[in-house]
């Protein structure tokens, strides 16, 4: 018995140790594990990177656009969504211009092969703008970038990820609503 305490302490230390502590880029922003990520997107992420290695930071954004599955008519049997891919400078992320990438302030971002991209959601709405924008400012460029976009098909169920002419301007990309049937009406709650 008296030998098997020391081993086992001896195990739960070890195991104990194994997480590891990395310094934190972005303060006020999350960071996405790679390892979780689709490989097919990561590889045109980095094309892109390689293509436009001036920039140290990129935005990667939902464009709320989609692509049906071929001869199918329902919303249900969208299986796409469009993102946009962009190089990042001091005024890409504003409330207003001709120029910007978002309105929005990303709250979350992954490291690539030493860069920045910073992943844009309708969820950053909800985080606080200020903090958001300090850690961006901090890691852009002051200017000169410009918006050299590109768009890609990401699938929902598989590990595939293709480039796609602009969407604003291909009119073989629609752009699909949810169904109305299944909306529900909100009422806020009166206080009593």
């Amino acid at each position: 018995m008296r030998k098997i305490i020391p081993i086992l302490v001896f195990v739960l230390l070890i195991f104990s140790c194994t997480k590891e502590n990395k310094p934190t880029i972005l303060s006020s922003m999350q960071e996405v594990d790679t390892v979780c990520m689709k490989h097919s997107l990561l590889s045109e992420v980095r094309k892109y990177m390689r293509e436009n290695s001036d920039a140290q930071c990129y935005l990667l954004k939902s464009t709320g656009m989609h692509r049906e599955k071929p001869n199918r008519g329902l919303y249900e049997d969208v299986e796409n969504e469009i993102f946009m891919l962009v190089t990042v400078d001091k005024g890409s992320i504003a409330n207003e211009g001709e120029f910007r990438a978002s309105a929005l302030y990303p709250g979350r971002y992954f490291m690539l092969d030493g860069k920045i991209v910073f992943l844009s959601s309708d969820a950053d709405v909800i985080m606080d703008q200020n903090k958001l924008k300090k850690d961006y400012l901090d890691k852009v460029k002051e200017e000169g970038i410009g918006l050299n976009m590109r768009f890609l098909l990401v699938s929902y169920y598989s590990d595939s990820c293709v480039v796609v002419d602009d969407p604003f301007v291909d009119e073989s990309i629609m752009n699909i609503n949810p169904p109305k049937k299944n909306r529900v009406s909100f009422v806020a709650p009166t206080i009593k």
